[in-house]
């Protein structure tokens, strides 16, 4: 039985190992998408941005529901994705544009003399990515910047609602409390009167 067992191991461990090899040689896939205006963002910075897009996105989405008939939330949904469709799209040109950057500078390192025509075409082409670079980067912070205005004008409007609501139960609590104060006061100074009519009659009585 233990020999059994050891090579029933052994048979088992071989073909674990045949069929590990066998689907590492497989070619792999790269799942891209269907869909004709879908994006893909690979880059670290542009995704990190998208990123936080999405979070302030949700910040927004948060505040529809407490602001009533003031917006729509089917119109606010339709027009926050649309406006997230943009950022990915930028984000994509843009994540495009840093990658033939960095194969411009690598490039640019090669020894070659300052009047190669080869090393002017190529700085011309960087001086063009740069405009490119700088285009894309101010067209994507306008977008983030409306996106985080945008959560932030929803949070303001819901803050003043908050300090609205307080304000009305603070003076609906004034006026309970100042109407309960008045009536003692003025119930004070006839107490006394009467408190002092009574002394000076027993003090009266005393004297006779």
């Amino acid at each position: 039985i233990p020999g059994w067992a050891a090579a029933t191991g052994c048979a088992a461990l071989v073909g674990f190992v045949a069929w590990e090899q066998n689907r590492a040689a497989r070619p792999g896939r790269l799942a891209l998408p269907r869909r004709e205006g879908d994006h893909v963002l690979w880059a670290p910075e542009e995704r990190l941005a998208f990123e936080r897009a999405l979070l302030v996105s949700r910040r927004i989405r948060r505040s529809w529901p407490e602001l009533g008939d003031m917006l729509d939330p089917a119109e606010g949904d339709r027009t926050l994705t649309h406006a997230l469709d943009q950022l990915a799209a930028m984000m994509t040109r843009r994540q495009q544009i840093r990658r033939l950057r960095a194969e411009l500078t690598e490039a640019g390192q090669a020894d070659l003399p300052a009047d190669s025509p080869a090393r002017l075409a190529l700085a011309a082409q960087r001086e063009r990515v740069e405009v490119l670079w700088r285009e894309t980067g101010q067209s994507a912070n306008r977008m983030l910047a409306g996106i985080n205005a945008a959560a932030l004008a929803g949070e303001s409007v819901l803050r003043e609602q908050r300090i609205s609501r307080a304000a009305r139960d603070a003076e609906l609590a004034i006026s309970q409390l100042t109407a309960g104060p008045a009536a003692a006061a003025e119930a004070g100074p006839e107490l006394a009167e009467r408190t002092a009519a009574v002394v000076a009659a027993y003090r009266e009585l005393a004297a006779l």
